[in-house]
């Protein structure tokens, strides 16, 4: 909640994402995020272009993934509904979105 209110930095995001991404690849879930995690740590994002190619990375790869359930879905459905927003809320909000998938 605090992220899609936009009180948690970027770098912030990345970190909680890049551990939630390890911990399911040890568990053989990372449903593609594990490549993707790879990738940032060989800092292939850390160009002009490269958040915004992050970002469209996890969101290809959030689509593909369940809806989650209960509180979760309405938060869900609250952040896609949003149509294309400004860069820094759609990074924010498709952080969100996968972190609740």
């Amino acid at each position: 909640v605090d992220a899609f209110e936009g009180d948690v930095p970027w770098d912030e995001l990345q970190l909680a994402l890049a551990l939630l991404w390890q911990r399911a690849a040890r568990e053989g879930r990372d449903q593609g995020f594990g490549e993707l995690l790879q990738r940032m740590a060989k800092c292939e994002f850390e160009n002009e272009r490269g958040e915004e190619v992050l970002v469209e990375e996890m969101d290809r790869l959030q689509g593909a993934l369940p809806l989650p359930d209960g509180d979760d879905m309405e938060v869900a459905e609250k952040l896609m509904g949003g149509g294309r927003a400004e860069f820094e809320t759609r990074r924010t909000e498709t952080a969100c979105l996968v972190m609740l998938r």
